[in-house]
Formats: structure tokens, C-alpha cells, sequence
């Protein structure tokens, strides 16, 4: 149903998307889609909250570089272009900032005392910061690597005042 609500939001504004068209996109009944969710914004936040980030669960308390925690960010949403793209050209870009608080606030919960985040303010300035410059570049068409992206924000990242 994921597939099918991306390639609807290529040809329609996601807000004009009515259950009946994405349940026969997807090749499913009505009830088949009620059966797993009430909207279809449900399916992009199953999808992102299944999705988060590319970084298996197992995985993240293990993960200290906060360098490769970035590389790792913005390769996952290279890889979900279609998908940002989408969100950005339906004005959701709310939704996408919302979605990046929620993973930053629990998918890394544990590392963000580890490099410096010690309260809301400054996790509310990073999700900003990860949020605005993942918008601004995609954009500008994805111009930079996702190594000279990596760069930029720690960069910009390792000159917050943490402590």
C-alpha cells in the first residue's frame, strides 16, 4: 500500500487521495485497508516508524560516532527520495519534521547525552537543524554527496555549545 500511495502523490495532491483509489492501486479492498489503517497519512507513518532511519534496533545502542549517526541519516533519506520528495511537494513538511523529532527523540534517546545533548533546547536545535537542512537539500535536487552532507552538519553540530 506504501508503493501504491507514493506513486498516487506523484500525480495528485496527497490531501485529494481517497481511500477507494489507494485500496485499488494496491490491488486490495476497502476493508483490507481498514483492516490496517483509518487514513491513508497512516501508511506513511507506519512506513517511517518501521522505516526509522535505516538503523536496525539492535543496532543503535552500540552506535557512539555521532559522525556516522549523520552519514547514516542522510543515506537513508537518499535512499527515500521518492519518498521526501513526495512529502515536500504535498506541503508536509510538518509531518516530515514531526517524524524526525520522534526518531531522534527515541530511536537515539540513549546516545544523545553521549554527545552533548543534554536538554530539550538542544535536541529541539538539532531535529531544526536535521529537519530544515534535509528539506533545503533536497530541494536544491540533492546536489551535495552524502559524505559532504555528513560534513556540513557535524560541522555545524560540533560548534553548539552542549555542555
Amino acid at each position: 500500500m506504501f508503493t501504491a500511495l507514493l506513486r498516487l502523490m506523484k500525480k495528485k495532491h496527497f490531501h485529494d487521495i481517497t481511500v477507494k483509489e489507494l485500496a485499488h492501486k494496491a490491488g486490495v479492498s476497502r476493508s483490507t485497508f481498514y483492516r490496517h489503517y483509518s487514513l491513508p497519512i497512516d501508511i506513511l507513518t507506519d512506513y517511517l516508524d518501521t522505516h526509522p532511519f535505516g538503523f536496525p534496533t539492535a543496532q543503535i545502542e552500540a552506535m557512539l560516532d555521532e559522525k556516522e549517526n549523520i552519514r547514516m541519516f542522510y543515506k537513508y533519506f537518499s535512499e527515500n527520495n521518492e519518498l521526501i520528495s513526495a512529502l515536500i511537494q504535498a506541503g508536509m513538511t510538518e509531518f516530515l519534521r514531526d517524524t524526525i523529532s520522534k526518531h531522534i527523540r527515541t530511536t537515539f534517546s540513549t546516545q544523545l547525552p553521549v554527545h552533548g545533548y543534554k536538554n530539550q533546547y538542544h535536541i529541539a536545535a538539532l531535529v531544526g537543524l536535521c529537519a530544515e537542512i534535509l528539506i533545503c537539500w533536497h530541494k536544491r535536487g540533492r546536489l551535495e554527496s552524502i559524505d559532504e552532507m555528513t560534513e556540513i552538519i557535524f560541522d555545524i553540530t560540533s560548534k553548539f555549545d552542549k555542555e
